[in-house]
């Protein structure tokens, strides 16, 4: 496991090896702007032997702390 607190990006990234096969997801927000005036895209992202991709679109402008926009994913990765 690994947390990014920088400038660019809030995340936490998880990864996990079965032999040869890597299996990884990241949760976080990419951040924009500066300090004062930051707008933050939400990560939500996988890798699988088979594919990786995003599972959340969109920008939310603000502070972290100040945030109330709630989400969930729900679902199985095949």
């Amino acid at each position: 496991m690994a947390f990014t607190d920088s400038d660019k990006e809030i995340s936490l990234m998880a990864k996990l090896l079965n032999d040869a096969d890597e299996y990884s997801m990241k949760l976080g927000a990419s951040v924009t702007g500066d300090k004062s005036h930051a707008t933050y895209k939400p990560l939500l992202e996988y890798k699988t032997p088979e594919q990786k991709g995003s599972l959340v679109q969109g920008n939310v402008k603000g502070q972290p702390e100040k945030l109330t926009q709630k989400f969930g994913v729900e679902g199985v990765m095949k």
